[in-house]
């Protein structure tokens, strides 16, 4: 019976695991849709009580920032959850004894790592553009 038993457990696995990370995802993307939502909302409040050109350019230059730091929060807790999600596959697989366990397992860290620093750079750059052009220091 144990034959039978060892493929119909490692499917359940797979499919918790599965279901698991896109719960984390779906978690995330509902989170971050709120936050830009209400964030929105009040920069649009603000705005329309702006009195001069400047003042819109400092609260859209706010907006921006905002939305930069936490697109990257966004993505990267993405990344980390499909991550996470890869990985409890892999070990489910390894722990089955299936073919696909002879695979080495990869260096998530440093792949994770290799990403995060091009995604950081990149925002860096765009923040450092969108400051000159709306006149803000960098803090």
């Amino acid at each position: 019976m144990e034959p039978w038993k060892i493929p119909f457990d490692t499917t359940l696995k797979l499919v918790e695991a599965l279901t698991e990370g896109a719960m984390k995802m779906h978690e995330t993307q509902l989170e971050s849709a709120t936050d830009a939502h209400a964030n929105a909302e009040a920069t649009r409040q603000s705005i329309a009580s702006a009195g001069d050109p400047a003042a819109i350019m400092q609260l859209y230059a706010q907006w921006a920032q905002h939305n930069g730091a936490h697109a990257v929060a966004y993505w990267r807790a993405l990344f980390d959850a499909s991550l996470e999600t890869h990985a409890a596959l892999l070990k489910c697989l390894g722990a089955a004894g299936t073919p696909g366990a002879a695979i080495a397992p990869l260096d998530f860290d440093a792949s994770k790592n290799a990403l995060l620093g091009a995604v950081d750079s990149a925002y860096k750059q765009w923040l450092d553009t969108t400051r000159r052009l709306a006149g803000v220091q960098a803090e």
